[in-house]
């Protein structure tokens, strides 16, 4: 994939780039780049004596013998056990943290100021994120660095430079198979991405589109909020967006509004939540998750007392739900397709990429500091097993490596099995709808060697 002068990373946001076939495959036979987060990208620095105490009192994670150099999956919970925000947590130095796609990070510690002796330096809007994944990853970040990165384990990262511009290389990937991150200042964006673009042409590099990168997550195997789940208390004025107020607040005195910001302004501005599919019509609350509803529940550490603790402790004894992936039959799937050939109102739209509408008007928004998309679309199914709802489908696309249509679905447990068959409830409230049949899967899925656990040894230096 040639490099193109006139398309900025930073700025531009297509659906699709090369087509979200090529760029699928990216991740199994190649490599690919992914700059998609970055609107900017929230960051920040949290250092001094008492950095490890306010981090224990919102993550879910044990923040005990961290080394440094190494980072975290950092999870946040509200009082009811439901994820409000996450994100990577990577110690830098003693007492010394950054946090990664966060935006609740800087928000809490303004709201605890003066209640521990730390200091926040927010690096939103001079840092740039770029993602890399597939088996090709390892060499380009070689040829890039000039410098031997075999031995940099998953989720450690390590400072360097490419052509004389500092960057970190942090090890960790959403598509599962091997994957890194360039973190690097704004100023050196551009040419750091030319770099990537030029030098990853005979590695086989790619430019994810928006499509891919969503994909990436549902078959990796890493659910992402506002694909899979949505965020809970994620913002006061949700309740306002979408006509529902999730779970309490977090913690109870929490205004997550900027200072003398209008709410009523803001949220004709903010993105529209768009809610789509059989299961559209539940009480916005029915979106939220727990830890234990994504797979996340090794991060949950109950050796430190932390929001959400006494919820989270209650669900793990008593969690009826976990997540797996879906298989969906193709011969319904060809039957919906079909339906567009009859006299008949044809079935709900079913497209091969996935669920989403445009997702591509970004806007700048000057209350929050921050660039957002006009729209924000989710689809949720109804999963029914005997006719009885026993789950919740969602991040559905077409996988060009295995040739399966895919989605995750937190389902009852006792219909997680491998194997299970249920159905899948295609249609929207009030419309023409059918069932298509699915088979229970593995989660993760698929049969690669995940980066965690991916040993490098094999593989050759990277060279430019």
């Amino acid at each position: 994939m040639a490099y193109n002068p006139n398309y900025h990373p930073l700025l531009t946001k297509p659906t699709e780039i090369t087509g979200f076939w090529d760029e699928s495959l990216s991740w199994h036979d190649g490599c690919y780049i992914n700059t998609s987060l970055n609107s900017p990208f929230p960051a920040c620095d949290i250092e001094g004596p008492d950095a490890e105490k306010f981090l224990e009192k919102y993550i879910v994670n044990s923040m005990e013998n961290r080394p440094i150099g190494k980072g975290m999956h950092a999870i946040f919970c509200n009082d009811e056990g439901k994820i409000v925000a996450d994100g990577i947590i990577v110690k830098r130095g003693e007492h010394k943290y950054r946090s990664l796609c966060i935006m609740m990070v800087p928000i809490l510690a303004q709201m605890e100021a003066g209640n521990f002796d730390i200091t926040i330096t927010d690096l939103t809007g001079t840092f740039v994120l770029n993602q890399f994944c597939g088996p090709r990853s390892l060499e380009l970040m070689e040829a890039l660095t000039e410098e031997d990165l075999h031995d940099l384990k998953f989720m450690c990262y390590k400072e360097t430079e490419i052509d004389g511009m500092p960057v970190d290389i942090l090890r960790v990937g959403m598509a599962g198979t091997l994957g890194y991150e360039i973190h690097c200042k704004m100023e050196h964006a551009q040419e750091i991405y030319r770099l990537c673009m030029t030098i990853g042409e005979q590695y086989g590099i790619r430019h994810l589109g928006w499509q891919a990168y969503r994909n990436a997550h549902t078959e990796g195997g890493f659910p992402q909020a506002s694909v899979h789940f949505w965020y809970a208390d994620y913002m006061h004025f949700t309740d306002k967006l979408v006509g529902a107020r999730p779970a309490p607040a977090f913690p109870a005195e929490l205004n997550l509004a900027p200072p003398n910001a209008d709410p009523d302004d803001l949220l004709t501005k903010l993105s529209t939540v768009l809610l789509d599919g059989s299961f559209s019509d539940a009480e916005f609350a029915a979106f939220n998750c727990t830890p234990y509803d994504v797979g996340w529940d090794k991060m949950v550490k109950f050796d430190h007392d932390f929001v959400g603790r006494s919820a989270l402790e209650k669900i793990k004894e008593e969690h009826p739900h976990q997540v797996v992936t879906l298989e969906w039959n193709p011969e319904d799937i060809q039957t919906v397709w079909g339906s567009v050939f009859t006299d008949e109102k044809p079935f709900k739209r079913l497209d091969m990429v996935g669920d989403l509408m445009p997702y591509g008007e970004f806007e700048f928004f000057p209350q929050l500091g921050i660039m957002m998309p006009r729209r924000t679309y989710l689809e949720f199914d109804r999963v029914l097993a005997d006719e009885k709802e026993v789950g919740i489908s969602s991040g559905r696309m077409f996988s060009p490596h295995y040739r399966k249509m895919l989605s995750l679905c937190v389902i009852d447990k006792a219909f997680a099995e491998p194997g299970t068959e249920v159905d899948i409830l295609w249609g929207n409230p009030g419309e023409r709808q059918m069932k298509i049949r699915a088979t229970v899967a593995g989660f993760p899925y698929g049969d690669i060697d995940r980066n965690e656990k991916l040993d490098v040894a094999s593989i050759p230096r990277g060279t430019r």
